[in-house]
């Protein structure tokens, strides 16, 4: 997870940090979306002040604190606080999300061997409005970084369910992985080709699909993973010949919906690199995954939505 950024010197810098997720935000994963408690906790984080500056603009800073600010001398621990010239425009924008915080997410990566990944999803509790597309920007990602997918952190009793629904032994080093850091239940994924691969949009979808024992991985929209008319290189470097792959994107009730599109697109991509695809949409009046599972919908509902391309 996202370590607490240097103090800008704020009050905001009193909010909780990584060991101290808010309990909203927790609920609004575990009661709001249908996710186990253990992968909530192992995923969430609350940020507020220059962790948040730092979650999205990081790599940004970096660059441009390369060199020492010519006019204060100073560098990029100094600079967040002093900001002037490039970087103040660069913040000025965020300061607002800063000063009221929100949830962080981001998952393991797995082109650096499920190491933690520093791309994620920031969702502001007081979002800012995107005038392009007339409404609130929901969620926010680190500026100018390319897009990744959700493989979250599933904890040992997350991957129990999992075992337990597929009819397989959960190794011992994936049961001694507690909060799912070390990255144990994916490597036992990729090894163990009947266990398929449920690809969604959506980090809480995700989780939501994995606490009811479904490996699931999300994009933070329907064409990510399928950027360019190319699988991203993370799903390219995963092993999919001969396995099960499932595309399930968010219902909608719109004419001519982009979901469907977007995902056969996505199941032809997957189907030349040898899985065994199925792909639909989320049934019934409930958009996504999370909201079908949140009440009480079944896991066999959504699978019946799934067919070949």
């Amino acid at each position: 997870m996202i370590a607490a950024a240097p103090s800008i010197g704020s009050a905001w810098d009193a909010a909780p940090g990584p060991d101290g997720t808010r309990p909203e935000h927790l609920a609004e994963w575990i009661d709001g979306s249908a996710v186990a408690p253990e992968l909530a906790a192992a995923n969430v984080v609350s940020l507020q002040g220059s962790a948040v500056l730092e979650a999205l603009a990081g790599d940004r800073l970096e660059a441009l604190n390369h060199e020492p600010d010519r006019r204060t001398g100073k560098h990029r621990r100094d600079r967040i606080q002093y900001a002037t010239g490039p970087v103040a425009r660069l913040l000025r924008p965020l300061e607002p999300l800063a000063e009221a915080g929100g949830w962080w997410c981001s998952g393991l990566d797995p082109l650096a061997d499920w190491a933690p990944m520093a791309w994620g999803c920031f969702k502001p509790d007081a979002p800012r409005w995107d005038a392009a597309r007339g409404r609130a920007r929901r969620y926010e990602h680190p500026i100018s970084a390319p897009a990744r997918l959700f493989w979250l952190r599933v904890p040992a009793a997350v991957a129990q369910l999992v075992a337990d629904r597929f009819a397989v032994a959960l190794p011992p080093e994936v049961a001694a992985d507690g909060d799912g850091s070390a990255g144990a239940f994916w490597r036992w994924w990729a090894q163990t080709p009947a266990l398929p691969l449920l690809l969604t949009e959506g980090a809480k979808k995700a989780a939501a699909l994995l606490s009811a024992g479904l490996p699931a991985a999300a994009g933070p929209g329907i064409w990510n993973p399928s950027a360019r008319g190319e699988l991203l290189p993370e799903l390219a470097a995963v092993p999919l010949r001969g396995r099960p792959v499932w595309v399930l994107f968010d219902g909608s009730d719109r004419p001519d919906p982009a979901e469907p599109r977007a995902a056969r697109r996505l199941g032809r991509l997957l189907a030349a690199a040898g899985a065994e695809v199925l792909v639909g949409t989320v049934p019934g009046p409930h958009k996504g995954a999370d909201d079908h599972l949140a009440r009480g919908g079944s896991w066999e509902t959504l699978a019946a939505a799934l067919r070949p391309l």
